[in-house]
């Protein structure tokens, strides 16, 4: 295994597995975010709510793109923190789980849907931020997993076809 070609190949696979694996996680958190919003809507209660802030939440990622450039990328993601009231009297603010690069506005009114049994635990209904964002990460997962397999094809495809490897 100390033939170039094989150690190539064997770097292109990890990529392949981490991407895989990344993407399988972005699955799992997809599923766990949609059944969560299922029993929301099941048993949840629906009442209406006022941005009061927004939970920021930093990103950067740094790499080389070839040649002595470095490129670096870094954003911001932002979940709406909402106060509303429960129908038991419970004032309470709590952070919804959709998360954007735009921030939420202050003072804007939502329709708001809460566990009774955790009130903390909410989806919005209505405007920027709605829902539970387990849609798009199940199909970034399931993007991440078809890409990584194509890729590991490929890289097998082109393995196969060096003499001697």
């Amino acid at each position: 295994m100390t033939d170039p070609f094989n150690v190539v190949f064997l770097i292109f696979a990890l990529v392949a597995a981490g991407i895989a694996g990344w993407g399988l996680y972005l699955v799992v958190r997809g599923v766990l975010d949609l059944r969560r919003s299922s029993g929301l809507k099941r048993d949840g209660q629906q009442t209406t709510g006022t941005v009061v802030d927004n939970q920021v939440e930093s990103h950067y990622r740094s790499g080389t793109t070839g040649g002595p450039y470095r490129a670096s990328f870094s954003w911001l993601t932002f979940q709406p923190a909402v106060r509303f009231r429960t129908l038991d009297g419970r004032d309470i603010v709590a952070v919804g789980p959709a998360r954007s690069r735009r921030s939420f506005v202050s003072g804007t009114t939502v329709s708001v849907l809460y566990d009774p049994g955790d009130p903390t635990k909410i989806q919005l209904l209505s405007g920027h931020g709605r829902g539970s964002g387990g849609a798009a990460r199940l199909a970034s997962g399931l993007f991440a997993i078809v890409g990584a397999a194509a890729f590991l094809t490929f890289v097998l495809v082109m393995h196969s076809r060096i003499p001697g490897a």
